[in-house]
């Protein structure tokens, strides 16, 4: 009896859950791979796909109302708004996630910290450096920077320091590498070089 109580308010929390996104943000993948490492299948009609090319659908009326910000991806919980892919990430694991998911999202203070300091490295620097080379190029056709570019291989650079031979980018407690949403989110940041054919 206990346990189908607590699968029904799982699926009651998992159901009050709204989430907006687009498949072409890197920052949405982020949030869209945090929500299937915590086995968390949000219904169809949980999850609202917002058109940020063709239709621009992030400046309309109905979504600035939502996000003033008027980005994505957000999500509301029960009236609670949230965006911002990171802080998505850290709100799902700290509310969602099971004590085997609980890593994803350490609760150990310095662990959290070493999480932190690596989604602020893709924030900052790599997400940034990318950002930097590829917008001219789409905003006003301008032919690539060979300067910007540079900043892309320094960043990879210091991420190959930060891997430093492990699976993930940090090594959890013991010694044993731990998959966390810093490696979600790298990895999203990372699938924007895919998606452009950089080498």
């Amino acid at each position: 009896k206990s346990v189908a109580f607590l699968v029904k308010m799982l699926n009651q929390a998992i159901n009050s859950l709204k989430l907006y996104y687009s498949i072409y943000s890197a920052p949405c993948r982020t949030v869209l791979l945090t929500l299937k490492c915590l086995d968390l299948d949000l219904p169809p009609e949980s999850m609202r796909h917002v058109c940020i090319y063709k239709k621009f659908e992030q400046f309309e009326p109905w979504y600035e109302q939502i996000n003033y910000e008027k980005i994505v991806p957000t999500i509301v919980d029960n009236g609670f708004v949230l965006w911002e892919s990171r802080a998505i990430a850290k709100y799902l694991v700290q509310k969602h996630a099971k004590s085997e998911k609980r890593s994803l999202y350490p609760s150990d203070i310095r662990e959290q910290a070493l999480v932190d300091r690596i989604l602020y490295f893709d924030q900052g620097v790599l997400n940034q450096s990318i950002c930097d080379y590829f917008k001219p190029q789409y905003d006003s056709k301008s032919p690539p920077n060979p300067i910007l570019g540079a900043e892309i291989d320094r960043s990879l650079q210091l991420l190959e320091k930060i891997i430093n031979g492990k699976n993930f980018v940090l090594g959890g407690t013991g010694g044993d590498d731990l998959l966390t949403i810093a490696d979600l989110s790298i990895l999203a940041t990372l699938s924007k070089l895919e998606s452009m054919n950089y080498r």
